[in-house]
């Protein structure tokens, strides 16, 4: 599914929980590490979290995917691993 990352803040995050089945929560998480890892610029960060749900989406089991996005690792560990795994690199913003 695509989604346009010029949305409203709402619409953004309402189509996000419709194709990805994540709650706002975990959203705003995943929102917050990509902005405290230096994506300052709100396109450029909803186009990593995108990616970033495209490819957990894409690497999950079936049983994982029965129960919509699942995080074995854990959330930051997982995000982590995917920075790593993809080359990109972070500027830290927080202390």
């Amino acid at each position: 599914m695509v989604v346009d990352v010029h949305l409203p803040d709402l619409s953004f995050v309402r189509k996000i929980e419709e194709s990805y089945y994540i709650n706002r929560g975990v959203y705003n998480t995943i929102d917050a590490w990509f902005y405290g890892s230096g994506f300052i610029d709100v396109t450029e960060r909803r186009v990593h979290i995108l990616k970033f749900l495209q490819y957990i989406t894409a690497n999950l089991t079936e049983e994982q995917s029965a129960k919509r996005l699942f995080f074995p690792a854990g959330l930051t560990n997982t995000l982590e691993s995917y920075v790593e795994i993809q080359g990109i690199e972070k500027n830290a913003v927080f202390a």
